[in-house]
């Protein structure tokens, strides 16, 4: 039974985590994750254009983006929060 109690909670935790590195809270090392969708390249984003999701700092490249970003950040997020699928 511990062990389905600590399965359980590790894995919405990890669900939860969001990648941003060892020295900031940044999200996707700062380039705007709608971009990838929308411009099919990567664009930095900048701190002007900053939102919170997740626990980690988001940064667009403009306010369409942030906007496209808060209305449905499932969509534009990178799945497994940025981790490597793999490990």
């Amino acid at each position: 039974m511990l062990s389905t109690l600590l399965m359980s909670g590790g894995a919405s935790a990890k669900d939860d985590a969001v990648n941003t590195g060892w020295f900031n809270n940044t999200a996707i090392k700062g380039y705007d994750s709608v971009a990838y969708f929308t411009q099919n390249k990567a664009v930095k984003g900048s701190d002007k254009y900053t939102f919170s999701y997740l626990g980690a700092d988001w940064h667009f490249s403009s306010e369409e983006n942030k906007t496209a970003f808060a209305e449905n950040p499932k969509r534009y997020a990178p799945q497994y929060g940025g981790w490597c699928a793999y490990a």
